[in-house]
């Protein structure tokens, strides 16, 4: 009985697997993540200039916007493992999916880092390491990089403007 068990289990994993597997092929799921991508890019730009502006009453409104993508883009990561199985870490697209999670993981630091500061936890941790730790927002704008990936037509466009000014410049 305990084997049934295992076996209908593992059918049914499976069938997940190729369902979050279909659903991410399609170009709807592309274009969702494009958009979330950009979405996130757009209120990065606006986060930073506010905080140039020094008006702290947006902040934390940029702060839940920014929690809610990296809970999004957990959320698309985690899809892709379990769609991608070991082909995650090792298939053709597998330098794509550590910078995905190398930027996923930056934030998370970055999410952790701004919480102790709030919290004063570990108060005698050099505030000026804290600080210097902020050097992961850039990450964010790189993470905009991913977008390459998902619009093919895109990367064409910019590639061609990168050929376009080498000649222009020339």
């Amino acid at each position: 009985r305990m084997n049934t068990t295992g076996t209908d289990f593992a059918s049914r994993w499976e069938l997940f697997r190729e369902r979050v597997r279909g659903f991410m092929g399609t170009p709807t799921f592309d274009y969702f993540v494009a958009f979330i991508v950009s979405l996130n890019a757009a209120v990065v730009g606006l986060s930073v200039n506010t905080s140039m502006k020094d008006d702290s009453s947006e902040d934390q409104i940029f702060h839940n916007l920014e929690v809610f993508f990296l809970v999004v883009f957990c959320v698309e990561a985690l899809f892709r493992m379990i769609g991608f199985g070991q082909d995650f870490f090792v298939g053709p697209r597998f330098s794509w999916n550590i910078f995905d999670l190398a930027c996923i993981s930056f934030e998370i630091c970055e999410e952790l880092i701004m919480y102790i500061e709030r919290n004063g936890a570990y108060s005698n941790l050099n505030a000026t390491y804290l600080r210097s730790m902020h050097i992961l927002r850039a990450v964010r704008v790189i993470r905009n990089i991913r977008i390459l990936r998902l619009v093919g037509e895109f990367r064409t466009l910019l590639v061609s403007l990168r050929a376009s000014l080498r000649i222009l410049i020339w």
